[in-house]
């Protein structure tokens, strides 16, 4: 076991490390910071600092948190769940968004997409459930 230090200063131990995802191609590790402060951390393989964003989209994409990650390697996109805007935001690698969509409830922090089943699944905090949904044409 290794533990390993993420460099993020929530002001709320409530609000802090929440997504977490892994590319396998340079075995880099993605993480979010929920809110205050809002953060995209990537750590190289070796788990050092590679890069630290701040997390703000405009409207229509603002989120008030982020609560999962998943990053889709074929399309090199990052999908973020936000429990609290009831929204997901499909990012590029930059974090730019490029398209989004609305759910109908709150409480999904979690997210994971199959491409070849076409699936997209959401793991619900508040009723322990995990909702499979088609995935969404582009």
């Amino acid at each position: 076991m290794q533990i390993v230090d993420v460099p993020v200063e929530s002001t709320n131990l409530n609000d802090g490390l929440e997504g977490i995802a892994w590319n396998p191609e340079n075995n880099h590790v993605f993480i979010l910071n929920e809110k205050n402060p809002r953060m995209f951390i990537e750590l190289d393989s070796e788990f050092n600092l590679h890069r630290s964003l701040p997390v703000s989209f405009n409207p229509p994409y603002n989120m008030s948190d982020l609560a999962g990650l998943f990053f889709f390697q074929e399309k090199q996109e990052f999908w973020i769940v936000s429990d609290d805007s009831k929204k997901i935001v499909v990012t590029d690698t930059d974090l730019n968004p490029l398209r989004g969509y609305a759910l109908s409830g709150d409480k999904f922090e979690g997210i994971a997409v199959d491409a070849n089943a076409g699936r997209l699944y959401l793991v619900n905090d508040r009723e322990n459930s995990l909702y499979v949904f088609k995935l969404p044409e582009k």
